[in-house]
């Protein structure tokens, strides 16, 4: 029963639930300020982010990606968060030929060995053949794995 001359705001798993609710909301700041960074970090250098979903074998490319490598925005499907949708094959088809066997090599190795990888390719069909640099790193969760990388133009990295 409540006592009639405390309000409910008082009662101790309100205000458990408060506290709760203000860390919540320190954790969203700092995820928004974090993705924040992380795509200033992106835009700064071109880079194109990419995701593989290695249980439904589906690979998701952002705008950037499907940009860098010269694909018709109209051409692929959209997720529900505005994500390009395509495959692997899809992007074996755009490396160079001289590239294509080390790149089928580390996506094999992708999904045997969850550990991080790096990749060199150049991208076939198009003047001078534009050289990007994939690295990916893997994921694993309850309900399956994901291998999530970036593609960064190689005039865009700087060596020190």
């Amino acid at each position: 029963m409540i006592n009639q001359d405390k309000t409910y705001t008082d009662m101790p798993i309100i205000r458990k639930l408060k506290q709760v609710s203000e860390v919540l909301d320190r954790y969203e700041e700092a995820m928004k300020l974090n993705t924040m960074r992380m795509n200033l970090a992106l835009k700064a250098i071109n880079a194109g982010v990419w995701e593989w979903d290695l249980k439904k074998d589906i690979v998701r490319w952002d705008v950037t990606l499907v940009d860098l490598l010269g694909i018709d925005r109209n051409s692929l499907d959209k997720d529900s968060l505005g994500w390009y949708i395509s495959d692997f094959e899809k992007l074996v088809e755009l490396v160079h030929p001289d590239d294509k066997i080390h790149t089928k090599e580390f996506i094999k190795e992708c999904k045997e060995n969850f550990k991080p990888n790096k990749l060199v390719f150049r991208i076939a069909g198009k003047e001078n053949h534009k050289t990007l640099t994939a690295v990916a790193d893997t994921h694993v969760y309850e309900g399956g794995s994901l291998i999530i990388g970036i593609c960064v133009p190689n005039d865009s990295i700087k060596e020190h």
